[in-house]
């Protein structure tokens, strides 16, 4: 199990949500006396369901206004030029999910709605987290550049969201 992300819903209750690469993203309630011991068994809330390929890591859950919005990763990262990371993501009206994409496609089932990914900047953009200081959304990750031949550099960028609750369509 790798890159956790602790997340606390609006009732107090803390979660737990990691992704092991290899077949999904899970997520388990913690006790609220120690934020440490699990309360429920691991449930899987994403996966790839391209045949042989489940390449879905660094979840992030960003609880804003209606909904938790799951943020994962997709394809491969730490490679420079070779790096293909994408960022996906979904959202659920309850932290425990199901988390769907825009089209409405469970992420458990393999959805995801392209947030980031390769560009004209970018060999590939993920590991994703998001923050809300001074009543602004900010998208946090690493991206691998083409003008520092697949160099790691910090990816930031204000999060916007439309008027039915979706991620606005991002401005590189």
């Amino acid at each position: 199990a790798i890159d956790p992300n602790l997340i606390v819903d609006d009732s107090g209750c803390p979660y737990l949500v990691f992704g092991s690469f290899w077949d999904g993203i899970q997520l388990v309630e913690l006790s609220k006396d120690d934020f440490r011991t699990p309360k429920t068994q691991p449930t899987t809330i994403a996966r790839r369901s391209e045949r042989g390929m489940n390449a879905v890591e660094a979840p992030f859950i960003f609880h804003h206004q209606d909904y938790y919005y799951l943020f994962v990763s997709f394809d491969f990262c730490c490679r420079g030029k070779d790096s293909n990371y994408k960022t996906v993501y979904g959202r659920a009206s309850k932290i425990t999910g199901p988390y769907v994409d825009k089209s409405g496609k469970e992420m458990a089932s393999g959805g995801g709605t392209l947030l980031y990914g390769p560009d004209e900047k970018h060999y590939g953009i993920g590991h994703p987290s998001a923050y809300e200081f001074d009543g602004k959304c900010w998208f946090v990750a690493h991206a691998y550049r083409k003008d520092r031949n697949g160099m790691a550099k910090l990816f930031m960028r204000p999060l916007a969201f439309d008027a039915d609750g979706w991620i606005a369509v991002p401005s590189n």
